[in-house]
């Protein structure tokens, strides 16, 4: 989160499964909670857009990234998501953090995952306003 308590903005969100939920289900939590972030981002910015959630299906931790165009995100504000709207949602492999090789490798990507998003390169709203004021810690 970034920002003063009451106007925080989400950098990074979570999911958790619930037992008995499916895959589908899973994915529809995703892309919800996606959208709900760039819903929290809506005002500050109008560009292409990155959301990023880090979710636990069963015994693994997955990255998820969302990739949203302007265009998409404007459409979708006014109008509503069209039937035939696609977004790609794009997962990084499970990692099973019983497995050490897979703990290792998860601490791996979580960290190019931090590394890429303080990086100025990443189009996640809530970072953009303060790239531009390196003296601000978040």
């Amino acid at each position: 989160m970034v920002g003063p308590q009451e106007q925080r903005l989400p950098i990074v969100s979570f999911a958790g499964w619930y037992e008995g939920q499916t895959w589908s289900e899973f994915l529809a939590d995703i892309l919800s909670i996606m959208l709900g972030q760039l819903a929290k981002n809506l005002n500050r910015h109008s560009k292409d857009q990155e959301v990023f959630i880090i979710g636990f299906y069963g015994q693994c931790i997955y990255i998820a990234r969302g990739y949203f165009t302007s265009d998409i995100i404007s459409r979708a504000h006014l109008k509503g998501c069209k039937e035939d709207d696609a977004i790609e949602i794009q997962f990084t492999r499970g990692y099973n953090l019983s497995l050490k090789k897979d703990w290792v490798d998860a601490v791996n990507a979580l960290t190019r995952l931090l590394q890429y998003l303080f990086s100025g390169n990443a189009k996640v709203g809530a970072l953009t306003h303060i790239a531009a004021r390196p003296d601000t810690c978040i």
